[in-house]
């Protein structure tokens, strides 16, 4: 059975990480800066922690970083 899902990816390229310590050096901390996705798909049942380790990989193979992930099944 297709079930619904949908996550928030809050993620954070290169260079938002290195204005980031930047800013904490001038002691300027705003803490972590990142830009927000959400991702909707369909899919067969699965393990929620799977999708994220599998969404997290995703991000991090196109050289981002995830600070955050939020998310499961939709009703």
């Amino acid at each position: 059975m297709k079930m619904k899902y949908r996550f928030d990816v809050i993620y954070q390229p290169k260079y938002f990480a290195e204005a980031s310590k930047l800013m904490r050096t001038m002691d300027l901390d705003i803490g972590e800066v990142g830009i927000k996705e959400t991702v909707v798909f369909e899919a067969n049942d699965m393990d929620i922690n799977k999708i994220k380790e599998t969404l997290t990989k995703a991000f991090e193979s196109g050289g981002l970083g995830v600070l955050h992930i939020e998310g499961g099944k939709v009703e």
